[in-house]
């Protein structure tokens, strides 16, 4: 199941993506699809391979390996969108062309890795662009979509189409895309979370609290894991306007790593005056209503960031 994005995400990621050259040659494409083909709205597509080019970052090494699973598992995943409560069952060709158009987005953007005047050079990403193309070269929708991409040379300034080199594969990529608006946006929710934990500066040993505001920015920075901070479903008696209970599942990553002992009673009592110790320790996914950090992918995704910096 694919969960759509609300109209309120959906602005708010627009303004993640929008600076990128490469979003704005998809995006025309990508929302006439929505228009005639019944296909999930631009943004949330972009998203969904966000997601997943993600995923593949994570990975260290053999990533193209990952290629034939990520597609399966899109096919898979597009047969129901999820809009609010509403399901939308869909056709299997419908949910393949669905896979198919996040696999387009993802080549091209593993692609826009190689610098001008190296075209014709080895790069990182080839083994995972090789991967896509033989998966898929077959599919005549693939090649519909890649030919329009492709086809529009000019922009609607009326000048050659330009697109900067940029790696999917470095997380620096994704803050160059965003415009003031999204910037702004993940400097308040940090702001939010040092100020609603702000208790635990006096807490920490020395730089640890610095350590602790910037994994909040990596988190931020990253669109799945800021789409779960800014839910709402907090535990009961909270009056937080962010996910408290991922703050309390990111303390107890961060309390394991940096080798605190005997502190969770310490740490909870700096933010709260609330019992929020299953929160802490119970992180991991397999955790159940304890985590927000629900699966093996995000947990260690979130674990990569707190272990970042220690070495930092």
């Amino acid at each position: 199941m694919v969960a759509l994005l609300s109209d309120i995400e959906r602005r708010s990621f627009h303004h993640r993506y929008r600076n990128s050259d490469l979003f704005r040659q998809w995006s025309a494409i990508l929302c006439q699809l929505e228009r005639e083909a019944d296909e999930m709205d631009a943004v949330s597509l972009w998203y969904l391979a966000e997601k997943c080019l993600s995923r593949l970052r994570d990975i260290q090494q053999y990533r193209d390996e990952e290629i034939p699973y990520i597609y399966n598992e899109l096919i898979n995943e597009c047969r129901v969108f999820c809009k609010g409560r509403d399901t939308i069952e869909r056709s299997s060709e419908a949910a393949e062309r669905s896979a198919v158009a996040v696999m387009c987005v993802m080549l091209t953007s593993l692609m826009n890795a190689v610098e001008k005047g190296h075209e014709t050079e080895d790069f990182d990403n080839k083994a995972m662009c090789v991967a896509i193309v033989r998966l898929l070269n077959k599919n005549l929708y693939f090649t519909r979509l890649m030919d329009a991409f492709f086809g529009r040379k000019i922009g609607n300034d009326g000048k050659k189409v330009v697109i900067a080199p940029a790696d999917p594969m470095k997380k620096e990529t994704a803050k160059c895309a965003m415009d003031e608006s999204a910037k702004e946006d993940i400097e308040e929710m940090v702001n939010f979370v040092s100020q609603k934990t702000g208790g635990l500066k006096a807490e920490f040993k020395k730089g640890h609290w610095e350590h602790w505001v910037s994994v909040w920015r990596d988190i931020c920075d990253d669109s799945e894991l800021i789409t779960i901070i800014k839910k709402t479903g907090n535990p009961r008696g909270s009056d937080w306007a962010v996910n408290e209970k991922m703050v309390f599942n990111v303390l107890g990553i961060f309390i394991e790593v940096f080798g605190y002992k005997n502190f969770v009673s310490t740490a909870c009592k700096a933010i709260t005056e609330k019992n929020r110790r299953d929160y802490i320790t119970n992180h991991a996914y397999k955790c159940g209503n304890s985590t927000e950090l629900s699966t093996q992918e995000i947990h260690e995704r979130v674990e990569s960031i707190v272990k970042s910096k220690i070495c930092s």
